[in-house]
């Protein structure tokens, strides 16, 4: 079911409404607080994923930093049942208001009243015994694509066990075959992460080494999965490095400084206690063998697997994308590293590509106040980011002119060729393939080259919009003028092109 309906002078007024929710809540041993908070400006909800003991009682606090009421409604088990209440909402008709956009049981477990902007609401949320994904959002219309998130119920948390390390000395030109060598020293190690600094008179062996002597490190743990996913892995490491999971090479790392690679597992079970023992890690050099960084992300969110922080993120293959934070745009941004050094990030909240910027990909390293690193985090681009003056929706129109647009659907991205990106849309009845270019320089020219399909008919317009404050539009399919640019369709069913040339760098 599909619904589209304008709301945005609608839930302007709404904010005299709203009723601050307060509970009283009851001593309990198994709770703890948590706040969720909206992101000002952006419809969405901070944090995104919870991780929940079965049983554990949250005290939720939420907060509503945004411009426009919303309200916060948790779901029963089920990843999509949030568009089964987004549906809901809609059947309500006239009495949505009344009811505070809640469509009541059997989807809705707990709801608060409308949350006015610079308000917060209160309320106890007990997590079921059943392990599972239990989506929470803001049911109002027009919210419910964006603004939501949910509770990961597990008793067996994301991490590692059961560590054990072996230490091996040699002679060997690449990766050793360890099958083939005897341990200098092994044995068990404490903790819950990798940290070579414990691993008993490693120093010492290091330092004794006969010349031309290599040494490595092999790290065995069991891996607990609690929710099955794909698990994508992020290994940092000065020296040559592997990550074998369930026997699979999953990451291979050549040791260059400051980089971070990345690989992925389809990792887990439907049952909550499943485990994997079958994790290794082997690094190798001649020099001296630091503690590598690994984090995951997966299903059951972010986890640091050992005690070093990751690094500068620079891909050897491009095109290629990397899903995290970005400044000025959402948690699921997409970054993307062309060749010559050019890069953009594209936010698929938004629809738009937000800006580019010449030089390194992202940075990685951990921020000044968190520890944790920036891996899954908040990452920066390695450049001057240079704004294409987004107006947070998608910049294309083809059809008719009024003040409706079509439906706008970000499909994914897809290398077909292996060598060109396409972000991947649903305009109305059209499908459209966008490919991103930019020229190396201070600033750049940026090329969007859009394939529609099916091929608008002769004489149906095709627009293209910007700020013409932040760039200047020229095009050779039509017209272009103030920001705005009229598109005719190129014969042959040929793409049509638009370049944006940035006068202004982003935040100046």
């Amino acid at each position: 079911m599909t619904h589209s309906c304008s709301f945005r002078s609608f839930l302007m007024g709404l904010s005299i409404w709203s009723i601050l929710s307060v509970t009283v809540w009851a001593e309990d041993p198994a709770s703890r607080s948590v706040l969720i908070e909206t992101i000002p400006g952006r419809l969405l909800f901070s944090p995104r994923s919870i991780l929940v003991e079965p049983g554990e009682l949250l005290h939720l606090t939420v907060k509503n930093n945004g411009p426009v009421v919303c309200n916060f409604v948790t779901c029963g088990e089920g990843e999509d049942n949030w568009k089964q209440v987004a549906d809901l909402v809609i059947d309500l008709g006239p009495s949505m208001l009344a009811r505070n956009f809640n469509p009541g049981p059997p989807l809705v477990t707990n709801a608060t009243d409308l949350i006015r902007p610079g308000e917060e609401a209160a309320l106890a949320w007990r997590a079921p015994k059943q392990a599972g994904v239990y989506p929470f959002l803001s049911s109002i219309p027009g919210h419910t694509p964006l603004m939501r998130g949910e509770f990961v119920v597990t008793s067996n948390p994301v991490g590692i066990s059961n560590l054990r390390y072996r230490y091996y000395e040699g002679e060997w030109e690449d990766a050793p075959d360890l099958t083939a060598l005897k341990p200098v020293s092994s044995g068990d190690l404490k903790g819950e992460l990798i940290d070579f600094d414990v691993i008993p008179g490693l120093r010492a062996h290091l330092d004794a080494r006969k010349p031309g002597t290599k040494s490595a490190i092999e790290i065995s743990a069991s891996v607990h999965v609690p929710l099955k996913s794909d698990y994508t892995f992020a290994l940092a490491s000065d020296s040559p490095a592997k990550l074998i999971i369930s026997h699979a090479e999953v990451v291979t790392h050549d040791g260059t400084q400051g980089v971070t690679r990345f690989g992925t597992a389809d990792l887990g079970a439907p049952e909550p206690t499943h485990e994997l023992p079958w994790m290794q890690l082997l690094v190798f050099n001649d020099g001296d063998l630091h503690t590598p960084g690994l984090k995951w992300q997966g299903a059951a969110g972010n986890a640091n697997l050992s005690t070093a922080k990751q690094h500068v993120i620079a891909p050897e293959m491009k095109p290629y994308t990397a899903t995290f934070p970005m400044p000025g745009a959402s948690e699921l941004a997409l970054a993307v590293a062309l060749p010559d050094d050019v890069n953009y990030c594209f936010d698929p909240d938004t629809l738009s590509v937000c800006y580019v910027w010449n030089g390194g990909f992202i940075d990685a390293r951990p921020a000044a106040n968190d520890g944790s690193g920036r891996v899954n985090g908040n990452v920066l681009p390695l450049g001057t980011p240079v704004s294409l003056g987004s107006e947070s929706s998608f910049p294309l129109r083809i059809g008719g002119l009024g003040d409706d647009p079509p439906e706008v659907r970000y499909l994914g991205h897809s290398i077909p060729d292996g060598k060109t990106l396409s972000l991947m849309f649903q305009v109305g009845g059209y499908t459209v393939a966008q490919n991103v270019s930019i020229s190396p320089g201070a600033a750049p020219v940026v090329t969007y080259s859009f394939q529609i399909d099916p091929a608008p008919a002769p004489g149906v317009p095709i627009v293209f919009s910007a700020n013409p404050k932040e760039v200047e539009l020229s095009t050779k399919h039509g017209f272009a003028e103030g920001g705005v640019a009229l598109l005719t369709r190129p014969e042959k069913d040929a793409p049509v092109v638009v370049e944006l040339r940035p006068v202004r760098l982003k935040g100046d």
